[in-house]
């Protein structure tokens, strides 16, 4: 499942919306932080890679599993997660907790069937 959760982050950092996609079931459903859920891989992509909206590129992502377990074709990965990407010249720092659920697929392996993150504040200087 670790695997699983780490292959999502290093599809990001290819910055290819298929490989990203790749990591999920056919019918994710997402929870973004502060939205309604997204059901749906076309539900997703519209979200992530909006037709209208310049690309971002995403430089790092590290996720830091704090949890995983399952029992039989179903289980999950809880963490926190550094993202940061760039957008129209400037550059973001996400910082977030994040709750995968994954589920196993014949012949596919592992995939993430729910993704629930919630972006935190950023850290206080001492």
């Amino acid at each position: 499942m670790k695997v699983a959760a780490r292959a999502y982050t290093e599809a990001w950092l290819t910055n290819e919306p298929d490989a990203v996609m790749g990591t999920f079931v056919s019918e994710p459903v997402l929870s973004p932080s502060g939205l309604p859920y997204l059901v749906g891989k076309q539900a997703a992509r519209d979200f992530w890679w909006p037709a209208d909206a310049p690309p971002a590129t995403v430089t790092q992502f590290e996720l830091e599993e704090l949890e995983a377990d399952g029992s039989g074709d179903i289980g999950y990965v809880r963490g926190t997660y550094t993202l940061v990407f760039d957008y129209e010249g400037e550059t973001y720092t996400n910082l977030g907790k994040s709750l995968q659920i994954l589920r196993k697929n014949p012949g596919e392996g592992w995939r993430v069937s729910h993704y629930f993150w919630n972006d935190l504040p950023p850290a206080e200087e001492p």
